[in-house]
């Protein structure tokens, strides 16, 4: 195969590789705003469409747009393969302009380069106008190269059109004509210098001309200074002259195009008083995002992005000043491409600092030309230093790929999810507030279902009146509330609802915000009253919970009143529960409370909703308010009753993690699980299951499930009802669906290693399994923890006592015993286990005054939470540590430390005995006393 076929070989392939790259995951991101206005603006007819196009965009986007929809449709595919079409051919003509310019090498390196290009990539799939005007001004560049090398009027008319057409685009593709006039005017003026000026100085001072190869021999004095110049001036171009046609042509060419935009210029000029999007940014800035933005894209971080991009600048240096023979206009050509508009925007910004990376774009094909221009340099005098060069740029593009396409913080906003997630999660009696741009831009390009959406921009800047106006019909109208709220943070609507609605779930959707509020309920709710310490100033003085009774889907109004007293406490964590008989969670959520003014009265009200598929049954609402620092407050509000919702939810509703389709009998369906990925001995590891009722079930059946190992040992075994006690199977209506929670502890002579679900679906009556073998489920790791079976001879304080005749209490270790108030009391103890447990206690270690206040509390399961007692093996000994925070207001004197266990669920504490067998008065065991010091 000649070299000329590999040639064309190759740029097939860099046009496949653009393609390829263009293509993947062209639909996997959401539309956003800017392509929600392209998707708008193109469905108009033609002539309300130009009638009505906006200041700051050019038409002809909108209008090649709006025919290729009527081909292809409006689907996010159909919308963005527009611009990876446009993209695919910027690549070509990428290569046909540094075949013309350079060579057919520098050609193919370029299109490469631009073909990996991440902010290329990030462009061409997006439905703006930003592929095309690349396209049209590389098109223009690459046609006015032509022409000045006598491709004839075909070139001409070809640059008269695509000049006129990329002004049409974007307004910002005026300075790619800028640049053409910059080339071929000082192209001209250099030829005029070289033509009429020279000779004079030559024969002034006797200077040879430039062109010629003799050394310059002995000029004139008077002439030296014009003699620099003048070598300053052929760098530029060289000796040869401006044809004086080329200059004609282009006159020409250039003043047809802006004839043919001159309908248009009284539009295009009032871009001028248009204010910009964007807050301004430092200029000194400016440089190193375009670097990294050319470079990268916009798909990683500032920081590395700008170390990554400097390892560009070296190669892009190299394509600038190191000649490698080509002709002068060419290499002028290329640097210019870069430069002029560069420069241009650069006055632009100190004028309006409106900035973003893409208003410069057009410069893109000339920076990735330069780079194949250094890369070839570099080819040419170290072909191995040229070749890391060029892994190096598409190593780092690869990296900013994965990032764009994989890693979701550099994802548009995802109007698509948020659409999907009220499909799945509304329902009827539902309203939808759109809180910023115009929902018709994407949202209701994804929402189609019945809820009524109300675009509430007007009332961003609103005065509370008029929301209060607009709010409380709507309130009163639905019973939930969905807010939509992007582009700002949250406002007056969102304040609104939080002071008279109940928030219930506020979902992310990259840069878009999902808020459910429960509107007021017309039932008035009982008040009970409360007198709770928040610490030392402030305490809970009373809540409200209704209603009693409630569907799977409905949702629990929780109002909580609060009062500070003295100093105000400060921040505080609000965590609420919603808890089946055996404390498996509902609903969880955890909130920040914060207390700042003396005598405040503070007002907290939140939206309890069940998960999908909770089981219907009793269930207990648990709060917990904690600070750092301090110990938690624990408070059981009430139980309530859960209820089968009106319409089984979806399955897609569950956000199942492991999908399955198992059919027990024929009446049950397993539709999958979700499982912890390990767990240690001692602990009860998480396994959720999801069922379907596919008909009436008529015996009652029990779960077994089992933890076994790769001999099918079960180191975890239990049998459970799938849905509780409150809810047999026989209770199951046709298509009902089903969250099952379970936990079942893992034994503590466990051994470490991978281990498997075995489940099978057993008869009560007959205790028949309904599979004939044991479904097997997903890995879980059961990691077994290091244990230690002497007791140290080392232990400051040795001491003997019990506890309920299965923990030993063996001694005590205490860095000191004396410290000052607001210090930490660290303390180690000594435990060794005298028999299996069942029950995970916790440690309670208290500083008393004596007064037996706790000026000091630190309650945990053993070992900073990681070696509950139920993983205890007989005889281990267990090294068990302790920071106990004095309190900063404790007064000097002697303090009494006391220790023990109790039970979580109970608060029964562990009966407690000394060396002797006699039991210790309230269950605790007495350590040293130490002392507060002023």
């Amino acid at each position: 195969m000649t070299t000329r076929h590999w040639s064309r070989v190759a740029v097939y392939a860099a046009l496949l590789l653009a393609f390829a790259l263009r293509l993947y995951h062209l639909d996997f991101q959401s539309l956003w705003s800017d392509e929600g206005i392209s998707l708008l603006r193109s469905q108009q007819a033609l002539g309300p469409m130009l009638a009505e196009m906006p200041v700051e965009h050019a038409p002809l986007y909108f209008v090649v747009l709006h025919g290729w929809m009527r081909l292809t449709g409006q689907s996010d595919f159909a919308l963005r393969a527009l611009s990876l079409l446009f993209s695919v051919l910027t690549v070509s003509l990428l290569y046909a302009l540094g075949r013309d310019l350079f060579s057919d090498r520098a050609g193919l390196l370029a299109a490469v380069v631009l073909a990996a290009n991440p902010f290329q990539v990030w462009y061409a799939q997006e439905a703006r106008m930003y592929s095309l005007v690349v396209c049209l001004t590389l098109a223009s560049t690459w046609l006015l190269a032509r022409g000045w090398r006598g491709s004839g009027w075909m070139a001409w008319a070809g640059y008269t059109a695509t000049t006129a057409l990329a002004l049409y685009t974007h307004y910002y593709a005026a300075l790619i004509p800028a640049f053409h006039a910059t080339f071929i005017l000082g192209w001209w003026l250099l030829s005029y210098i070289e033509a009429k000026v020279a000779p004079r100085i030559r024969a002034w001072g006797s200077i040879p001309r430039l062109s010629s190869e003799r050394a310059l021999k002995r000029p004139a004095k008077g002439g030296k200074r014009a003699l620099s110049t003048l070598r300053l001036l052929s760098l530029s171009v060289d000796v040869q002259v401006l044809p004086r046609t080329t200059l004609l042509s282009w006159l020409g060419a250039a003043s047809a195009s802006a004839l043919l935009f001159l309908p248009w210029v009284p539009r295009a000029l009032q871009v001028l008083s248009f204010p910009g999007w964007r807050e301004p940014v430092p200029l000194y800035t400016v440089p190193g995002r375009f670097l990294t933005a050319y470079s990268l894209g916009l798909a990683v971080p500032p920081t590395l992005g700008l170390w990554l991009a400097a390892g560009f600048l070296p190669i892009l240096i190299t394509g600038l000043i190191v000649a490698q023979g080509e002709s002068r206009p060419a290499v002028a050509y290329a640097i210019l491409y870069l430069l002029v508009p560069a420069l241009i925007m650069a006055l632009f910004l100190l004028r309006k600092p409106d900035f973003h990376e893409r208003y410069l774009i057009v410069v893109t094909p000339a920076y990735a030309l330069l780079l194949a221009r250094g890369l070839d340099a570099l080819r040419r005098r170290a072909w191995p230093l040229s070749a890391l060069a060029l892994l190096f740029i598409l190593g780092t593009n690869a990296y900013a790929l994965r990032n764009y396409y994989w890693d979701t913080r550099y994802h548009k906003p995802d109007f698509r999810g948020a659409a999907r997630h009220l499909t799945l999660f509304g329902r009827p009696g539902d309203g939808i507030l759109v809180d910023g741009p115009n929902p018709r831009l994407v949202f209701l390009h994804y929402h189609h279902g019945p809820l009524p959406v109300y675009d509430l921009r007007s009332l961003d800047q609103s005065d509370p009146a008029a929301v209060q106006s607009t709010l409380a019909p709507l309130a009163a109208q639905h019973e939930r509330l969905w807010t939509l709220l992007y582009f700002h943070p949250p406002g007056p609507i969102e304040a609104w609802l939080d002071a008279h609605g109940y928030l219930t779930t506020a979902r992310g959707f990259n840069g878009i915000q999902l808020y459910l509020h429960a509107t007021p309920s017309a039932a008035t709710a009982t008040t009970i009253p409360l007198d709770v310490p928040l610490g030392p100033s402030a305490r809970l003085t009373g809540y409200t919970l209704e209603p009693s009774s409630l569907p799977a889907d409905g949702i629990l109004r929780l109002t909580l009143w609060a009062v500070v007293d003295g100093q105000p406490p400060g921040e505080y964590n609000v965590a609420l529960r919603l808890v089946d008989a055996n404390g498996f969670p509902c609903y969880a959520t955890d909130r920040p409370l914060t207390l700042h003014r003396t005598g405040e009265k503070w007002t907290a009200r939140y939206g309890l909703l069940p998960m999908p598929g909770t089981p219907p049954g009793p269930y207990t609402v648990r709060l917990t308010v904690y600070a750092a620092g301090a110990e938690p407050t624990q408070i059981t509000l009430g139980t309530v009753t859960v209820t089968p919702p009106a319409t089984p939810p979806p399955v897609e509703a569950l956000e199942i993690a492991h999908p399955l389709e198992v059919v027990f009998g024929e009446a049950l369906e397993l539709l999958g699980y979700d499982a912890a990925p390990e767990v240690r001995p001692g602990y009860a590891t998480a396994l959720t299951l999801f069922w379907r009722a596919r008909r009436p079930i008529e015996h009652d059946y029990r779960l077994r499930l089992r933890l076994v190992d790769r001999d099918g040992q079960p180191w975890a075994e239990a049998e459970v009802p799938p849905a509780g006690e409150s809810h047999p199977t026989t209770d199951w209506a046709t298509g009902e669906v089903l969250r099952g929670q379970y936990g079942v502890i893992v034994e503590a002579t466990a051994p470490g290693g991978e281990m498997a679900w075995r489940i099978n679906l057993i008869e009560a009556e007959s205790e028949r399994p309904l599979l004939t073998r044991d479904l097997t489920l997903g890995h879980v790791r059961v990691i077994a923890p290091p244990r230690r079976f002497s007791v140290p001879r080392d232990i400051q304080y040795p001491q003997r006592a019990t506890l309920g005749n299965v923990i030993a209490f063996r001694g005590y270790d205490l860095d000191h015993t004396s410290l000052r108030a607001g210090e930490t009391l660290h303390l180690t103890l000594y435990w060794q286990a005298l028999a299996p447990m069942d029950t995970s206690y916790t440690v309670f270690v208290h500083l008393l005054d004596s007064g037996g206040q706790i000026r000091g509390q630190r309650d945990s399961i053993p070992v900073a939470g990681s070696r509950p007692t139920t993983g205890w093996v007989q005889n281990e000994v267990i090294v068990d540590e302790y920071d106990v925070p004095v309190d900063a207001d404790a007064p000097p004197g002697r303090y009494q430390i006391e220790i023990g266990m109790y039970d979580p669920r109970t608060i029964v504490r562990l009966p407690a005995f000394d060396a002797d067998g006699v039991r210790l008065p309230d269950d605790r065991i007495l350590l040293a006393q130490v002392e507060v010091v002023p």
